[in-house]
């Protein structure tokens, strides 16, 4: 029994590293091993400067001892999933700051970029409510194109001016957060970390899944960005890292929306089970469910001495 849990365990950490030593880290480092030989070998990398530098490294590693010899191969991997380590820990604030949540100390930066973000969004919304306010049959092509694109942007933004940010990604996640209060009066700053306890399996692998996506996508952006600091040993560094961290934020953006939507889903099929679990009464119409929503987050938040509403009894 023991030999097969740490067995199984073995292999688990295995995966584990192996996932972490294959992360963008490793491209990152690949990257700076080739920008270097790129400023021993200039103009360009060559065959010959390749050849050379391994002939050399291979020859020099041959009369060194085989410890030695092993902890010049096995250092360097570490160090490449340390930096990886490094990179997953940076997920949560490096998310924060792409969705505009900045210091105080640059508010003279962020509020032009918020107002031009929200003088943006109402212009999409009023062209959008100007498209709305025509007969399917009148409009063009090109209008009934524009209205679909404007109608997916419309649901990427929260409905209240003050909940916007400077950034789509922001945007983006803020919207799926507000969908559960707008339509069922649930907060899902208070709500969420107690319905994730009763989700089903299926449902928390989902939304994990999600995150892991999104999460991928924001490391990215930050190995992205560091490209750049190869940038003295080779030029296209910099044009290279811009691209890819381009190319990464806007694949964060579609894992943000996928994301939102199992997590907005969430609360779609499973908020039955808040009330449930809380004992409280669940709402009888749609009409009900947003003063119900509103009510059981404030019991959740700030709890209470009131006798109504009375508790329900668990279901068998």
């Amino acid at each position: 029994m023991l030999t097969q849990f740490w067995s199984g365990l073995g292999g688990k950490l295995a995966e584990r590293w192996l996932a972490l030593l294959l992360s963008p880290a490793l491209l990152f480092c690949v990257a700076g091993l080739v920008a270097w030989n790129w400023k021993r070998t200039e103009p360009s990398i060559s065959h010959d400067g390749w050849h050379a530098v391994t002939q050399h490294m291979g020859d020099r590693m041959q009369g060194l001892p085989v410890i030695v010899q092993g902890l010049l191969v096995v250092v360097p991997l570490i160090g490449v999933t340390l930096l990886a380590m490094a990179a997953q820990r940076l997920s949560v604030p490096l998310a924060r700051l792409l969705s505009g949540h900045w210091p105080h100390q640059f508010d003279r930066l962020y509020a032009p970029l918020l107002a031009r973000r929200r003088t943006r969004i109402a212009r999409d919304t009023e062209k959008l409510r100007h498209l709305a306010g025509l007969n399917l049959s009148d409009r063009t092509w090109q209008q009934n194109r524009d209205y679909a694109e404007l109608e997916r942007r419309y649901l990427l933004v929260p409905a209240e001016p003050g909940r916007q940010l400077a950034t789509r990604l922001g945007n983006t996640l803020r919207a799926f957060e507000d969908r559960p209060r707008t339509r069922y009066g649930l907060s899902t700053e208070v709500c969420w970390p107690r319905l994730w306890l009763l989700l089903p399996d299926t449902a928390r692998q989902e939304i994990t899944e999600a995150r892991l996506r999104l999460n991928l996508a924001l490391q990215s952006v930050l190995w992205g960005a560091l490209l750049v600091l190869w940038t003295p040993w080779a030029w296209w560094a910099l044009p290279g890292g811009v691209l890819v961290a381009a190319g990464a934020y806007i694949r964060a953006l579609g894992a943000a929306a996928s994301y939102g939507e199992v997590f907005a889903s969430c609360f779609d099929v499973h908020r039955g089970l808040l009330y449930q679990a809380l004992r409280w009464p669940l709402p009888q119409s749609p009409a009900q469910e947003r003063e119900s929503g509103f009510a059981l987050s404030r019991y959740i938040e700030n709890g209470s001495k009131a006798a109504e509403p009375p508790f329900v009894a668990p279901l068998e």
